[in-house]
C-alpha cells in the first residue's frame, strides 16, 4: 500500500467516521452536540488522559522535559502575544481574550485523538504530558 493510501486510510478515515457518527446521531437520534462535548470534555478526556499516564512506559524525566517544554512555549507566545497586543493597543477584556486565544490551544480533546491515530499509544503519552501541563 502507498504511504498517501496508508495515511488515508490509517489517520484521515477514522476521524471522518466519528465526525459521521456524530453528524449521524445528531440528525437521527436527536443527540445535542452541547451535551456531547460536555460528556467528552469532562468525562472521556480526563479518563482518557489519566489512563495514558498511568498506564505508559514514558518515563519521569521524559515527562518532565515535555511538560518543561510546554512551559516554555506558552511563555514565548504570551510574550509574543503581549508585544503584538500593545501595538494593537488591545485593552481590557479583549486583551486578556487574545492572550487567551493565542497562548493556549486545545490540545486535549482534538488533538489526543488525532495524535493518536497518526503517530500511535506512544506518542500520546507524551501528548497527554502536554495537554494536563497546558
Amino acid at each position: 500500500m502507498s504511504l498517501v493510501a496508508s495515511i488515508v486510510l490509517n489517520d484521515i478515515a477514522p476521524i471522518f467516521v466519528l465526525a459521521g457518527i456524530g453528524f449521524l446521531l445528531a440528525r437521527h437520534a436527536g443527540a445535542r452536540v452541547k451535551t456531547l462535548s460536555t460528556v467528552s470534555f469532562h468525562a472521556l478526556s480526563p479518563c482518557l488522559v489519566f489512563h495514558q499516564l498511568v498506564t505508559s512506559r514514558v518515563g519521569f524525566s521524559e515527562s518532565w522535559r515535555v511538560a518543561a517544554f510546554c512551559v516554555l512555549v506558552t511563555a514565548l507566545i504570551g510574550i509574543a502575544a503581549r508585544v503584538s497586543a500593545s501595538v494593537l493597543h488591545l485593552a481590557g477584556t479583549t486583551f486578556t481574550s487574545f492572550l487567551l486565544v493565542v497562548m493556549f490551544s486545545n490540545s486535549g480533546n482534538y488533538a489526543l485523538p488525532v495524535v493518536l491515530f497518526a503517530f500511535g499509544k506512544d506518542a500520546l503519552a507524551f501528548a497527554s504530558v502536554y495537554f494536563v501541563t497546558s
